[in-house]
């Protein structure tokens, strides 16, 4: 299962997030520090999570988490 995590804290931003059993929820972070990322979908054994990464100016990417590794879907960088 994918989802939203929202950061403990004042100030903090919320983050895409996946949940199994075995690891209880799992941080998938972000594309900078203090930037906001969502989950949207995921495969049938969980290897890749699809979403969106806010950038440090504020524009959304799209994205996805391959293996827990971050992978930007387009070629710029705002």
């Amino acid at each position: 299962m994918v989802g939203l995590y929202t950061l403990p804290g004042v100030g903090n931003r919320a983050h895409a997030s996946k949940w199994t059993q075995a690891t209880g929820v799992v941080d998938l972070g972000g594309c900078a520090t203090n930037q906001a990322s969502r989950a949207n979908g995921v495969n049938h054994d969980g290897s890749v999570i699809t979403g969106w990464v806010e950038t440090p100016t504020g524009p959304w990417r799209p994205a996805a988490w391959v293996n827990g590794s971050l992978v930007l879907l387009t070629d710029y960088y705002e």
